[in-house]
């Protein structure tokens, strides 16, 4: 029993998201093979998937979220591609093999260029930070990855960040918000509740709520952020810290509300794959 390997591999140093809306009497089958003959990541949609007459049980439906001033939108598609390479230039030529598949109707909704910043080990959100630093390795990360199928859920949020409202903090301040201190990425013991590393602490969860996380940055013009993404055996460790984030437990907010907003947000199966590498549904 297959799966697909690419998400368990290291953060790709350029990647584009693309969500797609298809057509009504689509199945998806070429872009699926498309994407594992390539090796990209694919992940089926709620939507898609009740067209397909097929719901796995570890998957939900997104739900949008209110807290005071937050908002936590839901923007669910039938279909994202996560398409990679070493250099744009790489990925353009991913992409347009993935338009040669593309049929009358079907939509591009969603395409984000994302990249690695800083470097690949050490992959950093554009304000500085190193993301993932918490993340499973070895066979703990195929363990939370991956259900006993071989499949996995994948959320994936667009978030938008303020630099300006960054900037205009104090170090001391932006420290507080992530809980870690830039340089050094040392956790702070005495960080304030409201901080990053507090509120989606994995073990503090019951039960823990572990997931691996493959986020990248992205830039259009002057704007910036991070397009979150992660993986898990089923929705519920992302629910959770994204519960708890927006305060929706204990009214805390994340100090990431400060300088940055999701503007998207979606779940998508990605399916197991059969002995040839064909996606299997």
């Amino acid at each position: 029993m297959g799966r697909q390997e690419a998400i368990l591999e290291e953060t790709p140093a350029h990647a584009t998201f693309v969500e797609l809306r298809l057509a009504r009497d689509r199945t998806a089958e070429g872009i699926a093979e498309l994407a594992m003959r390539h090796g990209w990541i694919l992940g089926l949609g709620m939507p898609l998937l009740r067209r397909l007459g097929l719901v796995p049980e570890q998957l939900e439906v997104f739900a949008s979220m209110m807290a005071e001033d937050i908002s936590v939108p839901a923007t669910q598609e039938d279909l994202i591609v996560r398409v990679q390479g070493d250099s744009p230039g790489h990925v353009f030529h991913q992409l347009r093999l993935l338009d040669q598949v593309l049929a009358p109707g079907d939509a591009v909704v969603r395409e984000v260029p994302c990249f690695t910043f800083v470097d690949r080990e050490h992959a950093r959100d554009i304000s500085g930070y190193e993301d993932g630093t918490e993340n499973p390795t070895g066979p703990r990360a195929e363990a939370t990855a991956y259900a006993q199928d071989g499949s996995s859920v994948m959320a994936v949020q667009l978030w938008e960040h303020d630099m300006g409202a960054f900037d205009a903090m104090s170090g001391g301040e932006q420290n507080d918000c992530i809980g870690r201190d830039r340089e050094s990425n040392e956790e702070f013991e005495d960080a304030p509740l409201s901080a990053h590393v507090k509120r989606t602490a994995q073990e503090s969860f019951d039960p823990e709520a572990f997931m691996l996380r493959r986020s990248m940055p992205w830039v259009e013009g002057r704007k910036t952020g991070l397009y979150f993404c992660c993986f898990a055996a089923d929705c519920y460790p992302f629910r959770v810290q994204m519960r708890r984030m927006a305060g929706l437990e204990d009214h805390v907010r994340d100090g990431v509300f400060r300088f940055s907003t999701p503007q998207t947000g979606a779940y998508y199966w990605c399916p197991p794959t059969d002995e040839e590498g064909r996606p299997r549904w």
